[in-house]
C-alpha cells in the first residue's frame, strides 16, 4: 500500500514538473516574439524617418530634419533597452552583433544640429547601418512600400529611397539623378542602373 502511494506521489510530481517546464518554455517563446516585434516595429519607424530625411536632402533642404532625427535618436535608445532586457532572442542577438545602435544614435544626434554638408556626411554613416539592416532582416512590416538601395560612386556612399526615380541626397539638385541601383528590399540586382544628372 505504501509503495503504491509513493508511486502515485512520484507520478503526480513528475506531471507537475512537466507542466511547469512547458509553461516556462511557452512563456519564453512568447517573450521572444514580443521583443522581436517591438524592435522590428521601432526599426521600421527609424527607416520611415530616414526616408523622409533623404527626400529633404535631395531637395537641398533641412526642413523637418531635426525632428525626424530626434525621433530616430529616441527609437535607437529604446531598441538598446530592449536588447538589454531580451538577450535570449536569437534574432535580437543577431541584430545586436550586426547593427550598431550606438552609431545610429550618434548619427541621429548630429543630424539635428549641422549645416547641410555636415548633415550629408552623417547621413552617409546612418545609411550604412540602415542598408545593413535591410540586407540582413528585410523590410519591416510597417514600412509601407519597397525600399531601393542606391550607390553614388562619386560621393561615394549608399542611400535608401522608396522610389526607383533617383534622388541623390549627397549632391541634391546639383546631381540629383546620379546613382546606381544596388538592390530592392535588400536583394541584389543582376543589372545596375547608372544615371548622371
Amino acid at each position: 500500500m505504501q509503495k503504491k502511494f509513493l508511486l502515485t506521489v512520484l507520478f503526480f510530481g513528475l506531471l507537475a514538473g512537466s507542466t511547469v517546464v512547458s509553461a516556462h518554455q511557452g512563456h519564453s517563446g512568447g517573450s521572444q516574439q514580443v521583443s522581436d516585434a517591438l524592435w522590428q516595429e521601432k526599426m521600421g519607424r527609424i527607416i520611415n524617418n530616414y526616408l523622409k530625411i533623404r527626400a529633404s536632402l535631395a531637395a537641398d533642404s533641412l526642413e523637418g530634419v531635426d525632428k525626424l532625427a530626434r525621433d530616430i535618436f529616441q527609437l535607437a535608445g529604446e531598441i538598446q533597452e530592449i536588447i538589454d532586457h531580451y538577450a535570449h532572442s536569437a534574432h535580437l542577438h543577431k541584430f545586436h552583433t550586426q547593427i550598431d545602435t550606438h552609431a545610429i544614435s550618434r548619427c541621429a544626434d548630429r543630424l539635428q544640429w549641422g549645416q547641410i554638408e555636415q548633415v550629408r556626411k552623417d547621413f552617409k554613416l546612418l545609411s550604412e547601418q540602415i542598408k545593413k539592416y535591410l540586407q540582413l532582416f528585410g523590410r519591416p512590416d510597417n514600412v509601407p512600400g519597397k525600399v531601393y538601395i542606391y550607390q553614388c560612386s562619386m560621393y561615394p556612399g549608399y542611400w535608401l529611397q522608396e522610389s526607383k526615380e533617383v534622388g541623390n541626397p549627397y549632391y541634391g539638385k546639383k546631381m540629383l539623378k546620379c546613382g546606381n541601383l544596388v538592390s530592392e528590399d535588400g536583394d541584389k540586382q543582376e543589372h545596375q542602373q547608372h544615371q548622371h544628372g
